[in-house]
């Protein structure tokens, strides 16, 4: 592989990444926007939908808070 072609490799994965953290929106208030308080709901208590994603870090910065 020739350089160029690894650097495009890189800024489409690059892309794909920053386009796949375009999740819904949270559709209800929230009490806090830390990973644990979303996680308390989304995988710990089954009362909400589970997260397919519970390792990622950062919630809110992909699902847009009210």
């Amino acid at each position: 592989m020739t350089m160029q072609t690894l650097f495009r490799l890189g800024a489409a994965a690059a892309l794909s990444i920053l386009a796949a953290c375009q999740g819904p929106a949270v559709p209800h208030s929230l009490a806090s926007t830390s990973d644990e308080n979303c996680l308390k709901c989304h995988r710990d208590t089954g009362s909400a939908p589970a997260t397919t994603h519970p390792k990622k870090k950062g919630c809110i910065d992909c699902h847009k808070a009210p």
